[in-house]
């Protein structure tokens, strides 16, 4: 029972989505060269014997291989992009999303197969496709899966340790320096104390300013972008673009917690912020100093 429980939370568990859709079309590169390298060198299932276009054809399995994974990145979150937002993915959607991909390519292969060796189509040519992909598929990819996890789990959970022991100094202190943001057309701005900001965070069209005034929470929208406020304004050095939604003053943060998917900084007046994975070693080195 405790095997099981223990199983069961892992699945619940947080797991980082790739943050570029680069990212995504690098791995379907990769994976699907992989698979066409793979047939063609050890020529498993029948493909090891010389038949016309040998080398064609088995590209062809990399190419359905390519076409499945690429249908799986556009589909499934353009119809459901709350299902797959960072915030609700875990290990247990990663290996069902993983599961899914083989059995697409599975299915893939068989009518591939159908097509370029004219099998008969049926319920049996199917069953065997998809048995022989799962059974190839399935343990190594939830295997890995949980490789990942842990190894992420391990990296930030001690990157937030070390991140966190260098909080109780100020990254810069400016005593009372005040900076002004405005909108884009200039006519609507909020004067800030430097050690005041909380945190900037895109709204859409808007930016969502919280900072503190008079010792309370205070916020208001702007209608500008954080790239906008960048280039028109000078920030100071402890306003951090830690994320492409976010600036943080590094100054008003409390504490820094890890998990796979990356760090989360606990600020003043209880606002969490996210830090991408691609800022997370700036963050370290920023802190250090």
């Amino acid at each position: 029972m405790s095997f099981r429980l223990d199983a069961l939370s892992i699945l619940r568990r947080p797991f980082p989505r790739a943050e570029s859709s680069s990212r995504r079309w690098l791995n379907v590169l990769g994976v699907s060269t992989f698979v066409a390298l793979f047939l063609l060198v050890f020529g498993p299932f029948g493909l090891s014997s010389t038949f016309p276009n040998r080398t064609l054809i088995i590209a062809g399995y990399g190419i359905v291989t390519a076409i499945c994974m690429a249908f799986l990145i556009i589909v499934p979150p353009f119809l459901l992009p709350k299902a797959f937002a960072e915030e609700r993915w875990t290990v247990g959607k990663e290996i069902l999303m993983m599961m899914l991909t083989i059995s697409l390519i599975g299915v893939g292969n068989t009518v591939y197969s159908w097509w370029v060796f004219d099998y008969d189509l049926g319920l049996e040519l199917f069953l065997v496709f998809q048995g022989v992909t799962l059974l190839v598929g399935s343990i190594p990819a939830s295997f890995i899966v949980i490789l990942q996890y842990q190894r992420y789990q391990l990296l930030f959970t001690r990157g937030a340790r070390e991140i966190e022991s260098h909080l109780h100094m100020p990254v810069v202190h400016v005593s009372d320096a005040i900076v002004r943001i405005e909108d884009d057309e200039g006519k609507n701005g909020i004067d800030i104390g430097v050690d005041d900001l909380i945190v900037m965070s895109a709204a859409d069209n808007y930016v969502n300013v919280i900072w503190r005034q008079g010792g309370k929470r205070t916020q208001q929208l702007l209608r500008t972008s954080l790239k906008s406020i960048e280039s028109r304004h000078t920030l100071p050095p402890s306003w951090f673009r830690c994320h492409r939604s976010h600036i943080v003053n590094l100054n008003a943060v409390e504490h820094v917690r890890g998990n796979a998917q990356g760090y989360r900084l606990q600020c003043a007046e209880g606002v969490e912020v996210a830090v991408a994975r691609s800022k997370s070693t700036q963050l370290r080195s920023f802190v250090r100093h």
